[in-house]
């Protein structure tokens, strides 16, 4: 078959690793009659998806190949671009302008939007450690931004479950990065960059080469990788609070110096106090009106001194050794080393007497003897000048990554059999340095000591002079309140496996039948060690969690490929894995199927189905104690003492709307989460070099974790108290269910003597609960356009369709439809990519657009309109050994999507947008040694 033949030779130059030869028979194209068949030696070659080597890129589950040269034209300048690129990458999630949060800087893949931790990423087609963070403060994840760009050969994208080959994780898909395994010579590559608009300058050098002497080759580069932040202030759109779409009578300053009363209004300073100030913040203080509050000392600008994109400095190795033994025997070593120093900048420190967290929140007001009143002290933010500056606010993580793989690989026998037995060490180590005020030393220093109990109000008595608030600290005086809070976090996974394929097991009337096997051990470790000050409320609005656990893990499976016409072939694979962490011991089978049906040589039917699952995260199953503000309704105490107020209790009872601390822990009694997956569609190929492919996508997640809700808990707490549900079904207190649900509400007396049955705490646990349903249509198309005298076109577009995607939280919940719930649920509907490339004798033109599908508008109201990209590149080679680009991102230097009703800063959806603006690269590649004529 003609596209057999070109699908082969496609593969067999896009390979970076040891490939394996095979006979294959075609059809003579020219219908010569001198034979009725030609036998050609193809190279087999592992793809993403399957163990078995196979002579064609295209197999029954669609997998998207992004090469190095695709990477340099379309002009990423990082994994996160090219991660971005992909229309499957449909979730909303933090990127390299989060900086704050769990896991500040870090970058995510999530295909299908089913979350992070349902994507599995390799690289070489090897599992790598997880991010020593969880995301969101709940699940565990793989970190792409450390990832070397410029060593990377492909990225190849497989959708769909794929737990049947890979094991846990592979739920919506595989995303595997593939490292450069050849080098002809030694490659020098430098690229800088430039933004139109000021901040985020990089600059790369990348070196690449190998070594070869009689039985033993290598190959290894290494890429340094500088990156300067891009400050809110250096883009007109994010420097001041005054860019807010929202109406100008609704825009406040932020409260810099503010006294309030006892019930939250702000005491007027008077101007002079105001004008007193103006100096600091960068000349940004003034006075202020805040509606509904009063007057106050604030600044509009205090937004714009925070980084929209972190500062990074990085440096990453990788080498790849082989010895060959015998002809049937290769020991092998590769080694990735990579580390990461990223800067970035929040907001600076605040503090406010009324607010301390140690596990709970609790207003403090206090009596100020000096002023003879109930007041409220509060520092919104510290100002720069105080704070000596920009860098002594930066928080800093150093992250240091390392995976060594160790093994020998080759054939046994003369039977077709070829083995791989592996060991593979992987981990992430991360040091997180992040300035925190102390509680306890800045109350001291504003308030002084307490002097007794107010009698009248109750509060604490302070002879507190208001010039004490006003006065701006001394940069040693900010110091003596200050500190680092450092965690010190840890990933790590090692592995044991032992891989055997042959892709002629026996012969069939229409061909030989492959089969591969696997068989691994290994252990998963996960420590997230915060600053135990960070724990116990120690410092002001900066309350951490840690996990530490590890656990066990063993898998065994089989696939087969099985011709059954010339034109019909089909694929099964099988695998148990089994976990074993604390006391629990859990395993799962899961299984895949494929099709491929030619029914003439252009076009390819397809599809597949298998199952997948998730063992539950490390993160999930050890997560510390963690608390946090919260509030509900006291269900009990409404349908006890007011039960005419029902059935919502929320406006009507007294209780309806009650504060309490909000708790939460891991649970190892999590099950996994487990899927089904489906797709089906075609490749068709018309024409000499033009292929279409359409495929239709169904996933469906069950058991997925969740955090419970407080305000179930707290429903069936009130059942189970009172013997029965609202409408009168009878509830056993006694049993396991009640007996669970009493140990996580307390209500303790003896805190508050004035509400003896109040509500002190609510503990919600991780549990499996949700249902996950998603289904759309991928659809790609490619076609080089070959010309005697004009050079070769090359068109390529990708389009995801998204028809559905609804969630079901918990059991009894109405199932929600995220397409079109535009308040909880920031995703596009649709995503698509296109690029023409036009290479003439030594230049090649390149532009790359990306369109993202409109977005739901802040309010939730409406779907807005689509917003598009465009890049440009100009590759011009100079000689056989040197070559040139010029590069520009966001040609029409397009802002992010505009949403007149985004008034939360920075006034626009950042986990979809970028706020850099067009940008300039130029890049030299020159090649020493190895062949000049390539």
């Amino acid at each position: 078959m003609r596209t057999n033949l070109i699908a082969a030779a496609m593969l067999a130059a896009l390979c970076c690793g040891d490939a394996v030869a095979a006979d294959t028979t075609v059809a003579d194209p020219q219908g010569s009659g001198a034979s009725d068949t030609t036998t050609q030696k193809l190279e087999t070659v592992e793809v993403t998806g399957s163990h078995i080597p196979r002579a064609e890129i295209e197999g029954p589950a669609p997998i998207v190949t992004i090469s190095s040269k695709d990477i340099i034209n379309r002009g990423f300048a990082t994994v996160a671009d090219v991660m971005t690129s992909l229309t499957q990458n449909l979730g909303a999630l933090d990127n390299n302008q989060n900086t704050n949060g769990f896991s500040p800087g870090a970058q995510a893949v999530d295909l299908r939007g089913l979350g992070p931790n349902h994507t599995l990423v390799l690289v070489n087609g090897r599992r790598i450690a997880d991010y020593p963070q969880s995301y969101g403060g709940n699940s565990n994840f793989t970190d792409v931004s450390n990832l070397p760009t410029s060593l990377i050969d492909r990225v190849e994208v497989l959708s769909g479950s794929a737990s049947a080959v890979y094991g846990s994780d592979a739920i919506s898909g595989v995303i595997n990065f593939i490292l450069k395994k050849k080098a002809d010579g030694t490659t020098i590559d430098f690229r800088a960059g430039d933004t139109e608009h000021g901040g985020g300058q990089s600059q790369r050098l990348q070196i690449s080469s190998g070594w070869s002497n009689g039985n033993f080759d290598s190959v290894f580069g290494l890429e340094l990788y500088n990156s300067q932040p891009l400050w809110a202030y250096q883009r007109s759109f994010t420097d001041s609070r005054l860019d807010s779409p929202a109406s100008p009578s609704r825009i406040a300053a932020s409260p810099v110096f503010v006294r309030s009363d006892i019930d939250d209004n702000y005491i007027d300073p008077g101007q002079a106090t105001c004008a007193a100030l103006a100096a600091y913040d960068q000349g940004s203080i003034v006075y202020a009106h805040r509606r509904n509050y009063g007057e106050f000392c604030g600044s509009y600008k205090d937004v714009g001194y925070g980084t929209l994109e972190n500062g990074r400095k990085a440096a990453n190795f990788y080498g790849s050794a082989t010895y060959h033994a015998t002809d049937a025997v290769n020991f092998f070593l590769d080694v990735q080393a990579g580390t990461s120093h990223q800067e970035s900048y929040n907001t600076p420190l605040q503090w406010q007497n009324s607010y301390q967290l140690n596990g709970d929140s609790t207003p403090v007001p206090f009596f100020n003897q000096a002023t003879g009143q109930v007041e409220q002290w509060q520092r919104k933010y510290f100002t720069i000048e105080e704070n000596g500056g920009f860098d002594a606010g930066k928080i800093r993580n150093i992250d240091n990554t390392l995976s060594l793989n160790f093994g020998v690989k080759g054939a046994l026998g003369d039977g077709g059999w070829n083995y791989e037995a592996l060991f593979g060490h992987s981990q992430n180590q991360l040091e997180s340095k992040e300035p925190a005020l102390v509680s306890a030393k800045a109350q001291a220093l504003y308030l002084g000591p307490s002097l007794g109990i107010d009698p009248d109000s109750g509060y604490n008595i302070y002879d507190a002079p208001i010039s004490r608030l006003y006065t701006p600290l001394t940069v040693a005086q900010f110091r003596s309140i200050t500190q680092d809070s450092i965690d010190n976090d840890k990933s790590r996974s090692e592995n044991l496996s032992l891989t055997v394929n042959n892709t002629e097991l026996f012969a069939l009337p229409a061909g030989p039948v492959g089969f591969a096997g696997v068989a691994e051990y290994g252990n998963q470790y996960f420590g997230l060690k915060a600053d135990p000050l960070s724990l116990d409320g120690t410092y002001f609005g900066l309350h951490n969690t840690d996990a530490v656990g590890s656990r066990d893990h063993a898998g065994l499976g089989v696939e087969f490929s099985v011709p059954v016409f010339s034109r019909l072939n089909l694929t099964a694979a099988t695998r148990y894995d089994k976990f074993e962490y604390s006391t629990t011991s859990s395993g799962k089978f899961t299984y895949s199927f494929g099709i491929e049906y030619r029914p003439f040589e252009s076009l390819l039917l397809r599809g597949s189905a298998g199952t997948g699952f998730r063992a539950p995260d490390l993160a999930y199953l050890y997560a510390g104690i963690s608390g946090s503000s919260s509030g509900g309704t006291d269900y009990y105490l409404c349908r006890r003492d007011e039960p005419d107020t029902g059935p919502d209790f929320v406006d009507n009872c007294n209780n309806g709307d009650v504060g309490f601390n909000g708790r939460s822990h891991g649970s190892t009694a999590l099950k996994d989460e487990t899927s089904k997956s489906f797709t089906y569609g075609f490749v068709y190929s018309p024409l000499r070099n033009l292929d279409i492919t359409a495929d239709y996508y169904i996933i469906k997640l069950s058991n997925e974790v969740e955090y419970q809700s407080s305000d179930t808990i707290l429903r069936e707490e009130a059942d189970c108290r009172l013997g029965q549900t609202p409408d009168g079904q009878p509830v056993n207190i006694g049993s396991a269910l009640c007996q669970q649900v009493l140990s996580q509400v307390v209500r303790n007396a003896a805190t508050d003597p004035s509400n003896p049955e109040g509500i002190t705490s609510v503990l919600v646990l991780p549990i499996n609960a949700a249902v996950d349903r998603t289904s759309g249509v991928d659809f790609n198309t490619h076609y080089l356009w070959e010309t005697d005298r004009f050079g070769n076109f090359d068109f390529n577009l990708g389009y995801t369709y998204v028809a559905t995607h609804t969630i079901q939280l918990f059991a009894g919940d109405p199932v929600v439809n995220e397409l079109t719930d535009y308040y909880d649920y920031v995703i596009p509907r649709s995503k698509a990519n296109y690029s023409v490339a036009w290479t003439l004798d030594k230049f090649t033109t390149t532009v790359y657009g990306a369109r993202l599908g409109g977005l739901p508008n802040y309010d939730g109201t409406q779907r807005l309109g689509p917003t598009f990209l465009y890049n440009a590149s100009l590759n011009y080679r100079l000689n056989p050994r040197t070559a040139v680009s010029f590069i520009v991102d966001n040609v029409f230097d397009s802002k992010p999507g505009k949403d007149g009703t985004w008034t939360s800063y920075p006034y626009y959806a950042s986990r979809w947008f970028s706020p850099v603006g067009r940008a300039y690269f130029v890049e030299i590649n020159y090649r020493f040694g190895g062949n000049a004529g390539r």
